[in-house]
Protein backbone atom coordinates (compact mmCIF):
# COMPACT_ATOMS: atom_id res chain seq x y z
CA UNK A 1 0.00 0.00 0.00
CA UNK A 2 1.14 3.44 -0.68
CA UNK A 3 1.91 5.37 2.47
CA UNK A 4 0.09 8.91 2.02
CA UNK A 5 1.58 12.10 3.35
CA UNK A 6 -1.07 13.44 6.13
CA UNK A 7 -1.49 16.42 4.75
CA UNK A 8 -3.41 15.10 1.81
CA UNK A 9 -6.10 13.48 3.36
CA UNK A 10 -8.92 15.19 5.52
CA UNK A 11 -9.22 18.63 3.52
CA UNK A 12 -12.92 19.65 3.29
CA UNK A 13 -14.51 16.88 4.80
CA UNK A 14 -17.84 17.05 6.26
CA UNK A 15 -17.76 14.13 8.60
CA UNK A 16 -20.86 13.71 11.56
CA UNK A 17 -18.95 12.10 13.71
CA UNK A 18 -15.39 11.93 15.05
CA UNK A 19 -13.65 12.23 18.10
CA UNK A 20 -9.93 12.28 18.09
CA UNK A 21 -7.57 12.22 14.78
CA UNK A 22 -4.11 10.79 15.14
CA UNK A 23 -1.18 9.91 12.17
CA UNK A 24 -0.42 6.27 11.64
CA UNK A 25 1.93 5.84 8.71
CA UNK A 26 0.84 8.78 6.93
CA UNK A 27 -3.01 8.57 7.17
CA UNK A 28 -5.89 9.96 9.41
CA UNK A 29 -7.59 7.42 11.37
CA UNK A 30 -10.74 8.47 13.31
CA UNK A 31 -12.89 7.24 16.20
CA UNK A 32 -16.52 7.93 17.13
CA UNK A 33 -18.03 9.18 20.19
CA UNK A 34 -21.52 10.42 20.88
CA UNK A 35 -19.69 14.16 20.10
CA UNK A 36 -20.84 15.20 17.33
CA UNK A 37 -18.01 16.53 15.17
CA UNK A 38 -17.99 18.57 11.51
CA UNK A 39 -16.31 20.45 8.84
CA UNK A 40 -12.69 19.39 9.49
CA UNK A 41 -10.30 21.57 7.13
CA UNK A 42 -6.68 21.05 6.76
CA UNK A 43 -4.41 23.55 7.85
CA UNK A 44 -2.53 24.90 4.18
CA UNK A 45 0.70 25.57 6.13
CA UNK A 46 1.13 23.37 9.08
CA UNK A 47 0.03 19.97 10.93
CA UNK A 48 -3.20 21.54 11.75
CA UNK A 49 -6.95 20.70 11.68
CA UNK A 50 -9.57 23.10 12.10
CA UNK A 51 -13.00 21.53 12.84
CA UNK A 52 -16.46 22.17 14.37
CA UNK A 53 -17.47 20.77 17.63
CA UNK A 54 -20.44 20.54 20.56
CA UNK A 55 -18.10 19.01 23.10
CA UNK A 56 -18.36 21.61 25.31
CA UNK A 57 -22.00 22.30 24.71
CA UNK A 58 -22.70 24.82 22.09
CA UNK A 59 -20.43 24.12 18.20
CA UNK A 60 -17.79 25.79 18.36
CA UNK A 61 -14.71 26.15 16.50
CA UNK A 62 -11.48 24.01 17.38
CA UNK A 63 -8.26 23.13 15.90
CA UNK A 64 -5.97 19.72 16.69
CA UNK A 65 -2.96 18.43 15.55
CA UNK A 66 -3.01 15.27 13.53
CA UNK A 67 -2.15 13.44 16.55
CA UNK A 68 -5.04 14.20 18.32
CA UNK A 69 -3.06 16.27 20.35
CA UNK A 70 -3.35 19.80 21.63
CA UNK A 71 -7.06 20.80 21.02
CA UNK A 72 -7.93 24.40 20.93
CA UNK A 73 -10.63 26.37 21.19
CA UNK A 74 -10.99 28.77 18.85
CA UNK A 75 -14.11 30.70 18.83
CA UNK A 76 -16.21 31.60 22.39
CA UNK A 77 -19.06 29.32 23.65
CA UNK A 78 -20.89 32.44 23.41
CA UNK A 79 -22.10 31.63 20.01
CA UNK A 80 -23.02 28.62 18.00
CA UNK A 81 -20.44 28.79 15.26
CA UNK A 82 -19.95 26.57 11.96
CA UNK A 83 -18.56 26.11 8.43
CA UNK A 84 -15.08 27.58 9.09
CA UNK A 85 -12.40 27.16 6.23
CA UNK A 86 -8.87 28.82 6.47
CA UNK A 87 -7.21 31.65 4.69
CA UNK A 88 -4.42 31.06 2.10
CA UNK A 89 -1.80 31.88 4.25
CA UNK A 90 -3.07 29.38 7.46
CA UNK A 91 -3.30 33.11 9.40
CA UNK A 92 -7.11 33.84 9.93
CA UNK A 93 -10.13 31.28 9.78
CA UNK A 94 -13.53 32.53 7.88
CA UNK A 95 -16.83 30.92 10.03
CA UNK A 96 -20.25 31.77 10.22
CA UNK A 97 -21.46 32.67 13.48
CA UNK A 98 -25.43 32.73 14.95
CA UNK A 99 -26.07 36.27 16.36
CA UNK A 100 -29.41 37.79 17.03
CA UNK A 101 -31.04 34.84 15.11
CA UNK A 102 -29.26 34.65 12.17
CA UNK A 103 -25.89 32.84 10.92
CA UNK A 104 -23.24 36.01 10.14
CA UNK A 105 -19.60 35.53 8.75
CA UNK A 106 -16.76 36.15 11.24
CA UNK A 107 -13.08 36.47 10.95
CA UNK A 108 -10.65 35.54 13.33
CA UNK A 109 -7.08 36.56 13.09
CA UNK A 110 -4.63 33.47 14.86
CA UNK A 111 -2.38 36.02 15.72
CA UNK A 112 -4.00 38.74 17.64
CA UNK A 113 -7.22 36.96 18.81
CA UNK A 114 -9.24 39.62 17.59
CA UNK A 115 -12.45 38.53 15.69
CA UNK A 116 -14.18 40.84 13.44
CA UNK A 117 -17.62 40.92 11.63
CA UNK A 118 -17.27 40.62 7.73
CA UNK A 119 -21.63 39.93 7.11
CA UNK A 120 -24.53 41.55 8.46
CA UNK A 121 -28.12 41.90 7.65
CA UNK A 122 -27.27 45.35 6.18
CA UNK A 123 -26.63 43.94 2.86
CA UNK A 124 -29.94 42.98 2.58
CA UNK A 125 -33.31 45.04 2.76
CA UNK A 126 -34.48 42.30 4.48
CA UNK A 127 -34.21 41.42 8.20
CA UNK A 128 -33.73 37.89 7.06
CA UNK A 129 -30.24 38.29 5.59
CA UNK A 130 -27.97 35.14 7.04
CA UNK A 131 -24.74 34.36 5.75
CA UNK A 132 -22.93 30.83 5.65
CA UNK A 133 -20.67 28.72 4.25
CA UNK A 134 -17.42 30.98 3.77
CA UNK A 135 -14.73 30.03 0.91
CA UNK A 136 -11.78 32.09 0.53
CA UNK A 137 -10.39 32.78 -2.66
CA UNK A 138 -6.56 31.28 -3.55
CA UNK A 139 -5.45 34.86 -3.87
CA UNK A 140 -6.61 35.55 -0.23
CA UNK A 141 -8.59 38.93 -1.38
CA UNK A 142 -11.94 37.57 -1.24
CA UNK A 143 -14.77 35.31 0.20
CA UNK A 144 -17.11 33.94 -1.51
CA UNK A 145 -20.36 32.61 0.60
CA UNK A 146 -24.46 31.45 0.10
CA UNK A 147 -27.27 33.81 2.10
CA UNK A 148 -30.36 33.48 2.63
CA UNK A 149 -32.42 36.74 1.79
CA UNK A 150 -35.55 36.10 2.38
CA UNK A 151 -38.08 32.67 2.30
CA UNK A 152 -37.09 29.07 3.28
CA UNK A 153 -36.26 27.96 -0.58
CA UNK A 154 -33.89 30.86 -1.79
CA UNK A 155 -30.60 31.15 -1.24
CA UNK A 156 -27.72 33.47 -3.10
CA UNK A 157 -23.86 33.60 -3.61
CA UNK A 158 -22.22 36.52 -2.47
CA UNK A 159 -18.45 37.71 -3.05
CA UNK A 160 -16.72 40.06 -0.41
CA UNK A 161 -13.52 41.73 -0.11
CA UNK A 162 -11.75 40.08 2.86
CA UNK A 163 -11.27 43.66 4.39
CA UNK A 164 -15.46 43.73 4.24
CA UNK A 165 -15.75 46.09 1.34
CA UNK A 166 -17.20 45.36 -2.15
CA UNK A 167 -20.07 42.82 -1.50
CA UNK A 168 -21.41 41.29 -4.64
CA UNK A 169 -24.28 39.44 -5.12
CA UNK A 170 -23.92 37.03 -8.05
CA UNK A 171 -26.69 35.39 -7.99
CA UNK A 172 -30.72 36.20 -8.75
CA UNK A 173 -32.51 33.14 -9.73
CA UNK A 174 -34.53 33.25 -6.56
CA UNK A 175 -33.11 29.22 -5.61
CA UNK A 176 -31.27 27.36 -3.51
CA UNK A 177 -27.76 28.21 -4.67
CA UNK A 178 -24.97 27.05 -1.96
CA UNK A 179 -21.71 25.67 -1.47
CA UNK A 180 -19.77 28.26 -3.19
CA UNK A 181 -15.79 27.55 -4.31
CA UNK A 182 -13.51 29.30 -6.01
CA UNK A 183 -11.72 27.99 -9.18
CA UNK A 184 -7.70 27.63 -8.80
CA UNK A 185 -7.30 30.71 -10.82
CA UNK A 186 -10.05 32.80 -8.92
CA UNK A 187 -11.88 33.63 -12.23
CA UNK A 188 -14.84 31.51 -11.54
CA UNK A 189 -17.22 30.44 -8.29
CA UNK A 190 -18.41 26.75 -8.53
CA UNK A 191 -21.52 26.59 -6.69
CA UNK A 192 -24.67 24.01 -6.80
CA UNK A 193 -28.28 25.48 -7.71
CA UNK A 194 -31.60 24.35 -7.88
CA UNK A 195 -31.89 26.78 -10.69
CA UNK A 196 -33.14 24.69 -13.25
CA UNK A 197 -36.14 22.69 -11.59
CA UNK A 198 -39.46 23.76 -9.98
CA UNK A 199 -38.33 21.99 -6.80
CA UNK A 200 -35.58 22.02 -4.19
CA UNK A 201 -35.37 18.48 -4.64
CA UNK A 202 -32.59 18.46 -7.55
CA UNK A 203 -29.58 20.43 -8.24
CA UNK A 204 -26.84 21.27 -10.62
CA UNK A 205 -23.20 22.29 -10.59
CA UNK A 206 -23.21 25.93 -12.25
CA UNK A 207 -20.26 28.20 -12.71
CA UNK A 208 -20.16 32.42 -12.44
CA UNK A 209 -17.17 33.47 -14.52
CA UNK A 210 -16.37 36.80 -12.32
CA UNK A 211 -15.03 38.80 -15.11
CA UNK A 212 -17.76 38.51 -17.64
CA UNK A 213 -20.63 37.69 -15.06
CA UNK A 214 -21.45 34.43 -17.01
CA UNK A 215 -23.36 31.70 -15.44
CA UNK A 216 -22.34 28.41 -17.02
CA UNK A 217 -24.23 24.51 -15.94
CA UNK A 218 -21.65 22.30 -15.70
CA UNK A 219 -24.01 19.26 -14.86
CA UNK A 220 -27.82 18.56 -16.23
CA UNK A 221 -30.55 16.66 -15.68
CA UNK A 222 -29.16 13.85 -18.56
CA UNK A 223 -26.44 12.79 -16.84
CA UNK A 224 -28.41 12.70 -12.96
CA UNK A 225 -27.93 16.41 -11.32
CA UNK A 226 -25.09 17.26 -8.91
CA UNK A 227 -23.38 18.38 -5.92
CA UNK A 228 -20.49 19.24 -3.57
CA UNK A 229 -18.05 20.61 -6.39
CA UNK A 230 -14.73 20.91 -5.62
CA UNK A 231 -12.21 22.35 -8.83
CA UNK A 232 -9.28 19.93 -9.20
CA UNK A 233 -5.70 22.39 -8.62
CA UNK A 234 -4.92 22.06 -12.47
CA UNK A 235 -8.69 23.99 -13.26
CA UNK A 236 -9.49 21.91 -15.40
CA UNK A 237 -11.48 18.95 -13.57
CA UNK A 238 -14.08 19.28 -11.10
CA UNK A 239 -15.15 16.85 -8.57
CA UNK A 240 -18.60 16.60 -7.55
CA UNK A 241 -21.20 13.55 -6.10
CA UNK A 242 -24.38 12.45 -8.55
CA UNK A 243 -24.53 10.94 -12.07
CA UNK A 244 -27.59 9.23 -11.00
CA UNK A 245 -28.77 9.26 -14.82
CA UNK A 246 -25.83 7.92 -16.01
CA UNK A 247 -24.87 4.03 -16.87
CA UNK A 248 -22.78 3.47 -13.80
CA UNK A 249 -25.90 5.63 -11.10
CA UNK A 250 -25.13 7.44 -8.17
CA UNK A 251 -21.60 8.12 -7.04
CA UNK A 252 -19.06 10.41 -6.51
CA UNK A 253 -17.31 11.63 -10.11
CA UNK A 254 -14.73 14.15 -11.77
CA UNK A 255 -15.74 15.98 -15.05
CA UNK A 256 -13.55 17.54 -17.72
CA UNK A 257 -14.36 20.96 -18.13
CA UNK A 258 -13.38 21.29 -21.49
CA UNK A 259 -14.67 17.88 -22.94
CA UNK A 260 -17.31 17.31 -20.39
CA UNK A 261 -16.94 13.59 -19.99
CA UNK A 262 -17.44 12.44 -16.71
CA UNK A 263 -15.44 9.78 -15.39
CA UNK A 264 -16.41 7.75 -11.76
CA UNK A 265 -14.42 7.15 -9.27
CA UNK A 266 -14.10 3.57 -8.45
CA UNK A 267 -14.45 3.52 -4.49
CA UNK A 268 -15.46 0.78 -2.36
CA UNK A 269 -17.48 2.98 -0.30
CA UNK A 270 -20.98 1.94 -1.09
CA UNK A 271 -22.54 5.94 -0.87
CA UNK A 272 -19.44 7.71 -1.55
CA UNK A 273 -19.59 11.48 -1.81
CA UNK A 274 -17.97 15.25 -0.56
CA UNK A 275 -15.22 14.71 -2.27
CA UNK A 276 -12.10 17.09 -2.16
CA UNK A 277 -8.57 16.83 -4.27
CA UNK A 278 -5.39 16.61 -2.52
CA UNK A 279 -3.54 19.37 -2.40
CA UNK A 280 -1.41 18.30 -5.45
CA UNK A 281 -4.33 16.89 -6.83
CA UNK A 282 -2.95 13.42 -7.14
CA UNK A 283 -5.64 12.10 -4.84
CA UNK A 284 -9.19 12.64 -3.58
CA UNK A 285 -10.52 12.39 -0.24
CA UNK A 286 -14.12 10.83 -0.26
CA UNK A 287 -16.13 9.81 2.76
CA UNK A 288 -19.37 7.56 2.77
CA UNK A 289 -22.62 10.11 2.80
CA UNK A 290 -24.27 6.50 5.20
CA UNK A 291 -21.46 5.30 7.78
CA UNK A 292 -19.14 8.72 7.22
CA UNK A 293 -16.01 6.24 6.63
CA UNK A 294 -13.02 7.84 4.64
CA UNK A 295 -11.56 6.61 1.68
CA UNK A 296 -8.69 7.96 -0.51
CA UNK A 297 -9.01 7.57 -4.22
CA UNK A 298 -5.38 7.35 -5.86
CA UNK A 299 -5.48 8.44 -9.61
CA UNK A 300 -2.20 6.96 -10.07
CA UNK A 301 -3.46 3.70 -9.37
CA UNK A 302 -6.90 4.31 -9.90
CA UNK A 303 -7.46 2.23 -6.35
CA UNK A 304 -9.30 3.27 -3.26
CA UNK A 305 -7.81 2.92 0.22
CA UNK A 306 -10.39 2.60 3.09
CA UNK A 307 -8.75 5.00 5.66
CA UNK A 308 -11.57 4.74 8.65
CA UNK A 309 -13.77 1.84 9.96
CA UNK A 310 -11.23 -0.94 8.41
Amino acid sequence: MKVLHVKYVFLGLALSSFISVYCQEGAIKVSNSNYKHSHPRWSPVEDLILFVSNMEGKKTVYTVNSKGENIRRITSLRFEDSYPSWSPDGKQIAYSSIRDGQYQIFVYDLASNIERQLTSPKFSATSEFSAWGPEWSHDGKMITYSAKLSGRNVREIFIIGTDGKNNRRLTYNKKINIIPVFSADDKRIFYQSTAGYNSSGKSDIYSYHLPTSTVERITDPGSGNGIDPFIHPSNKELAFFGGGKTSEGWGTYWIDLETRKMTKFDIKAKTPGHPTWSFDGTYVTIIDRRVKDIYIYDLESAKSIQVTGK
